[in-house]
């Protein structure tokens, strides 16, 4: 039942004029027209993220020592990043502006580097198991 709005939006992105009904081409780059349903599909964005917030962070006020640690930056590492992309690519597109959007993604770069210091000093993940496991997948294949 969690995955019925993801598979709904996910479906509704190959009919036309329900999330993106068209493209204008500008010298900045290109604008979307949008479709009907894109307002309501900002609105799911923003209740998941906000419920994952909510989650994590209420999973970390649980937690003790170094998985706290773990956890808060995860928090922090998709709270900042989904923020300016949701700032660039829901708001900025809801009003119009979209000289903007090119930022939207690179936001995700965010997400990256506190993931990956959290994965390099706080042992978010254990890498030679990670490394492990791919090197036999890849023999596998």
């Amino acid at each position: 039942m969690f995955y019925f709005p993801s598979l709904l939006f996910a479906t509704l992105s190959f009919y036309p004029n329900m999330l993106i009904a068209g493209i204008v081409p500008h010298e900045w780059g290109n604008e979307s027209i949008l479709g009907v349903l894109y307002p309501l599909f900002a609105t799911y964005f923003l209740i998941y993220m906000v419920i994952a917030w909510i989650i994590i962070g209420y999973n970390s006020t649980k937690a003790s020592g170094l998985y706290k640690i773990q956890l808060l930056y995860i928090l922090w590492g998709t709270f900042i990043s989904s923020l300016f992309g949701a700032y660039f690519n829901l708001y900025l597109i809801l009003t119009g502006i979209y000289q903007y959007i090119w930022v939207g993604p690179n936001c995700s770069v965010i997400f990256v580097a506190i993931i990956a210091y959290a994965i390099t000093k706080h042992d978010l993940m254990d890498i030679r198991l990670v490394v492990t496991k791919s090197v036999a997948i890849i023999i596998t294949l």
